[in-house]
């Protein structure tokens, strides 16, 4: 689940969600959509192969976080 929190002047979608990088999950603002260019934003890699195939835009599974006691 994500949530939409910025739409800028060029009707471009951002949401602040936590998601993979070389570096390991990270949570931070993202692109999810751009209506002039349908190749950039994260909602573009998710959904083209190979992430298409782990799951990652939820037609696979979810990722479920929680605290735990120490």
């Amino acid at each position: 689940m994500l949530f939409v929190n910025r739409v800028d002047a060029a009707g471009r979608a951002f949401a602040v969600t936590n998601h993979n990088t070389a570096e390991g999950f990270v949570v931070d603002e993202v692109l999810l959509y751009d209506p002039a260019d349908l190749s950039v934003g994260i909602f573009a890699k998710w959904t083209s192969s190979p992430m298409d195939k782990f799951g990652g835009t939820g037609f696979w599974g979810v990722e479920l976080w929680r605290l735990r006691q120490p």
